[in-house]
């Protein structure tokens, strides 16, 4: 029981962290909510099947899983989003060499995932239903 509780509680932690990582840029968001999916499952099947079903969560779990990919939005909207990030804390927050180094190699290795990631459109996705996307998870 306790253990189950532990998995619940991590799930609600790494849900958390996923939603902060669609407003902050050096968040991630779908590996958290994958590692919440996964938690879910070893502690409650109904908050698994919340979030896989979520109209907005659970899309970036199924755009993950299905089509290794994300819409263009969401690329050019990450991607300016970091780069303004990093800019502002190399010039004001870390205005040394070792840190500006660093946040450039952290925007170019999340800049190149990001590419690397299959532009979605509209149309190639569809809508699935619950049991679909249930099955694609496993």
């Amino acid at each position: 029981m306790a253990g189950r509780l532990v998995y619940v509680v991590m799930g609600f932690l790494f849900v958390g962290l996923g939603v902060a990582g669609i407003f902050l840029p050096l968040i991630p968001t779908t590996g958290p909510l994958l590692l919440a999916a996964w938690l879910f499952s070893k502690g409650s099947p109904r908050w698994r099947m919340w979030l896989l079903n979520h109209p907005l969560l659970g899309r970036y779990i199924h755009n993950y899983l299905k089509y290794r990919g994300t819409t263009r939005k969401v690329k050019v909207r990450a991607i300016l989003t970091l780069w303004i990030t990093l800019f502002i804390s190399g010039i004001w927050v870390y205005p040394k060499t070792w840190p500006i180094l660093i946040l450039l190699a952290v925007g170019i290795g999340v800049t190149w995932h990001l590419l690397s990631l299959r532009t979605l459109k509209p149309e190639d996705m569809q809508e699935l239903t619950f049991q679909e996307r249930v099955r694609n998870f496993e």
